[in-house]
């Protein structure tokens, strides 16, 4: 398998990222690879947040939540081997620009991406994040699909 200095696998937290993520974690396992997981905040998340107590700062919490919620699911994925160091960014912005930018930034050397199924209708009107990192990266992607959610699925750990 190529060597892989660094992974970026971008999450949503509407998609139940656990496909994309678990994706990553075993790559960059096999291959020795830093894991970046990177989060946009979307309006709608600041706008729950808004009605939640303080702290405010909801990107701290964000990466915060998404830290440990990665942490739970690198100790199932590694199955008794040492899971790779990863971090985890969070970032206001458009979903597509921001994982590019980052990407770029931190010379990335792979993006996983999930991606789910929308209707022809939704796909138009909405248009596609992916389909914008996907013609205008120069890097290698991979697409996971995500798929529906159901009762069996991993869910994180909440204390």
């Amino acid at each position: 398998m190529s060597r892989f200095d660094r992974i970026l696998v971008a999450v949503d937290r509407d998609d139940r990222a656990e496909a994309p993520l678990r994706l990553g974690l075993e790559l960059a396992i096999k291959t020795g690879a830093e894991l970046i997981v990177f989060h946009s905040i979307s309006e709608d998340e600041q706008k729950d947040r808004e009605t939640l107590p303080p702290p405010s700062n909801f990107v701290d919490v964000m990466v915060e939540e998404t830290t440990r919620d990665l942490s739970a699911l690198a100790e199932t994925v590694a199955d008794g081997t040492q899971s790779p160091p990863f971090r985890v960014v969070a970032r206001w912005g458009d979903p597509a620009e921001e994982i590019l930018n980052l990407a770029a930034a931190e010379d990335c050397d792979l993006i996983v991406i999930g991606l789910r199924r929308r209707s022809k209708v939704g796909k138009f009107l909405l248009g596609s994040k992916l389909q914008e990192v996907l013609m205008t990266t120069d890097r290698p992607v991979i697409t996971v699909p995500i798929p529906p959610q159901t009762s069996s699925e991993w869910s994180p750990p909440h204390e």
